[in-house]
């Protein structure tokens, strides 16, 4: 908070959120949604946006229904134009919270890994997740440290 403002903005666009349910805008399609942050809070080129768009629909396989407003779509293709939302600007932190509600193991894990995608200074992004339920088996081994926080403290799970 007490950053002056580019050096907030800045630090925004480092980090990506992805809030329980899907915070999309309903009023505006898939496609309309991943643009806001791009144009907004990104460094991109106007005449690069919309081949970026394209880029990350296809790797979020949204292509088909980009088109479409969040109310006709299925709620999996909902969570993963959210994803893409908070991917929009290539982050070195994704912070993903209730991510994998209603999502099929198979889906979670595709979700997870292309969260976790992407290159940093230190390699791969970094990935914080929240989740008020138990972790799958399938997305528990994808896991590098599980945390319970409880009345305020944080205990490490060892597994």
């Amino acid at each position: 908070a007490s950053l002056p403002r580019r050096a907030q903005l800045a630090f925004r666009r480092r980090i990506g959120y992805l809030p329980a349910g899907d915070a999309l805008l309903q009023n505006l399609s898939l496609r309309e949604n991943l643009l806001l942050p791009i144009l907004f809070g990104g460094h991109y080129p106007r005449t690069e946006v919309e081949g970026r768009i394209d880029v990350i629909l296809g790797q979020l396989r949204l292509t088909r229904v980009g088109h479409r407003r969040p109310a006709w779509v299925t709620d999996e293709e909902r969570r993963r134009a959210a994803l893409a939302r908070a991917l929009a600007l290539d982050p070195e932190l994704v912070i993903l919270e209730q991510p994998f509600d209603g999502l099929t193991d198979r889906v979670a894990s595709e979700l997870l890994e292309l969260a976790r995608g992407g290159e940093t200074s230190e390699g791969g992004r970094r990935t914080v997740f929240i989740s008020g339920q138990s972790l799958p088996a399938a997305l528990r081994r994808r896991v590098d440290i599980q945390v319970r926080v409880q009345a305020g403290q944080a205990q490490p799970i060892l597994t």
